[in-house]
């Protein structure tokens, strides 16, 4: 059982929180509006399977425009294009790393929007704890667990509100897919050599 493990290592989206993200909030520049930004993102995620993606084309409630060209970039966004006009639709390190300028630095879990390689705007987008994950987390602290981490690719204070809600003792966020691995494997270095670890998520 998992009450034997040493430390508990969990994904936090869909695992810990419901998974079904919402739109919160969008802030446009001035060339675009909400309603492009929505729009754009929308064409851009279309084809993603990630929780993020997925939250962005129902917000969207219309059929995104059609895309000729589509790229993942694993653990931070996707590259279209519709017609001839490329667009960036990611984290703030995919914007930085495509050399995007003026992105500024929204708290929570933020997707952020490049049309033609200029900041257009940024969703920022809410999760649900899940009712039970709480006292999951309790249970399995009386078992004899003696830590419980996030290993996460969302950003600090979604991750941190979420460990805060119910009872998470470490966070590690802003983690690559294979980021989480290396954690994992570190983690597992760092308890006695009789001791386990377990991931969930």
């Amino acid at each position: 059982t998992l009450g034997c493990a040493d430390v508990i290592c969990s994904d936090k989206t869909g695992t810990l929180t419901e998974g079904n993200l919402r739109v919160k909030e969008i802030h446009a520049t001035q060339d675009f509006n909400q309603e492009s930004c929505l729009a754009l993102a929308a064409a851009a995620e279309q084809l993603s399977p990630h929780p993020v993606a997925r939250a962005i084309v129902a917000a969207y409630q219309s059929a995104p425009q059609k895309i000729s060209e589509f790229e993942e970039f694993p653990g931070r966004g996707v590259r279209a294009r519709i017609g001839n006009r490329n667009l960036l639709v990611g984290n703030r390190r995919l914007m930085v790393s495509r050399g995007v300028k003026n992105v500024p630095d929204i708290r929570g879990t933020v997707v952020y929007i490049a049309y033609e390689g200029d900041y257009a705007g940024a969703i920022v987008l809410e999760d649900t704890v899940r009712a039970e994950a709480a006292e999951a987390i309790k249970g399995l602290k009386s078992q004899g667990v003696l830590r419980t981490v996030i290993l996460t690719g969302d950003t600090e204070l979604p991750a941190q509100q979420t460990a805060d809600a119910i009872g998470i003792d470490t966070v590690h966020f802003g983690l690559q897919p294979e980021e989480k691995v290396s954690k994992m494997e570190f983690l597992m270095r760092t308890i006695p050599t009789d001791g386990t670890a377990a991931y969930i998520g």
